[in-house]
Parts: structure tokens; C-alpha cells; sequence
């Protein structure tokens, strides 16, 4: 794992996931033109939509055609990386999302959402020597706030993140 992705978990671990969602957001860089979500609900609404699943495919899809296409050798070992990765994010976001799906009587894909939106990033993490980091890595940083990016309003990439 590149130094980037081992900066990333280790930052993760240290925080409180899904600890701030509700809350107003700060100003930062990543939650610039973002859209708040009020509840539970409404972001697993938003999570749900057909738009939010093909942003998150289509940024994902971005970095391994770029990769597919520019660098076949690096690409290659993309199943290898993940594998090595899934484990430890799912170390960390196991028991918070399983805790917050509990309390908050949500269903399991709570832990499906956080954990491919944290793989994401660190696959972009491990690539950043090719490409620079970009739609996951503002997920990252949203949920290394606490919150829970959770759709998206308008054409992507123009257009604003929903964030609870």
C-alpha cells in the first residue's frame, strides 16, 4: 500500500465515523456547493437513486479506464490491491455502520455504501503517482468529518454533492 492510502486509514481509524451527520457543515473544500441531507431517510433515498449509483460507477469507471488505457501493467494489479485493502477498510467501518444501522433501524447496505466509498478512495490513493486523486478522495475527506456523502444533485461532474 502506497503511503497515501496507509496516511488514509490510519487518519480513519482516529475518527468518529458517521459521528457528525445532521450537523451543519464546515467550510471546507469538500463540502464546498454540497447539499445537506436532513435524515436518514432522505439519504438512503438519495443513495438509492439510479443517479448517485452511476455518479459513484462513473468516477470509479474514470480511474480504471484511464488506468486500463495509459498504464495496463499498474492495472493488472488492481484485483490484487483491493484485496489486500477491502479487509482493513471493513476493520473500520464494520462496527460503526452496523452500530448506526442498528440504532437508527436502517438496513445493511448502510455498511455496503461506506465501505465501497472507502475502498474507492484508497484505490485512488494507490494510483496517485498516475493520476491525481478526485471524486473519492472528496468522499474521504467528508468522511473523515464525520459525514455520510450520500447523493448527488445534476450531470456529473457538474452539478452537487448531497451530504448527511
Amino acid at each position: 500500500m502506497t503511503p497515501r492510502t496507509e496516511e488514509f486509514l490510519e487518519a480513519l481509524s482516529k475518527t468518529p465515523l458517521l459521528a457528525h451527520v445532521g450537523e451543519p457543515l464546515p467550510a471546507t473544500p469538500a463540502a464546498a456547493d454540497a447539499v445537506l441531507v436532513a435524515s436518514w431517510a432522505q439519504a438512503f433515498e438519495s443513495r438509492r437513486s439510479e443517479g448517485w449509483g452511476e455518479v459513484q460507477l462513473e468516477a470509479r469507471g474514470d480511474l480504471t479506464s484511464f488506468l486500463a488505457h495509459q498504464h495496463m501493467e499498474r492495472y493488472k494489479k488492481w484485483n490484487q490491491i483491493t484485496g489486500g485493502i477491502r479487509p482493513r477498510v471493513l476493520e473500520l467501518a464494520t462496527p460503526v455502520c452496523e452500530a448506526v444501522a442498528r440504532r437508527e433501524k436502517l438496513s445493511p447496505s448502510l455498511l455496503a455504501s461506506v465501505s465501497w466509498d472507502l475502498l474507492a478512495a484508497c484505490m485512488e490513493y494507490e494510483f496517485a503517482d498516475l493520476r491525481p486523486p478526485g471524486f473519492y478522495d472528496r468522499l474521504a475527506s467528508l468522511y473523515l468529518l464525520g459525514r455520510f456523502p450520500c447523493g448527488w444533485q445534476g450531470d456529473y461532474p457538474k452539478g452537487s454533492l448531497e451530504i448527511f
